[in-house]
């Protein structure tokens, strides 16, 4: 064998065969079948492709209805902070509501005792006392 038999060139076959018809044929049955594979994987992806469209679609449409619903939800929010306000004056309220009452009573008692005292002089303080006291809840009630 000479040095030029030995040399072999890289992607070039030095010898070059038939393949046998039985391979040829199976080749060709493969080649058929190969064809039917891939139109099968892509009628496939198309079908999941429109499926996880669908979804898709069907989720942002729901959250755009959870988003339409936000606005709404801040006036809620407003309403409940203005009654949230209202509120808490309402211990002041009451406080002014409770401290009148007790006034209204010193004043009926005051009334009372003011009837029930022979001293004149006594009546007269009782009677002093209660218009202070219907002063002061005059003064309250502004």
């Amino acid at each position: 064998m000479s040095a030029a038999e030995k040399i072999r060139h890289i992607g070039k076959p030095s010898v070059v065969t038939e393949p046998a018809p039985e391979a040829v044929e199976i080749m060709e049955k493969t080649k058929k079948d190969m064809g039917k594979v891939a139109l099968i994987v892509s009628i496939l992806s198309v079908v999941l492709l429109v499926v996880f469209f669908f979804g898709l679609n069907q989720n942002l449409t729901s959250l755009n209805q959870q988003v339409s619903v936000i606005p709404g939800i801040q006036n809620q929010i407003a309403t409940m902070e203005t009654d949230l306000a209202t509120l808490k004056d309402l211990p002041s309220q009451t406080r002014r509501m409770v401290v009148g009452t007790m006034l209204d009573e010193m004043a009926q008692k005051a009334n009372f005792l003011g009837g029930q005292m022979e001293d004149e002089a006594q009546a007269a303080k009782l009677q002093e006392a209660m218009k202070l006291i219907q002063g002061v809840q005059a003064d309250m009630q502004k």
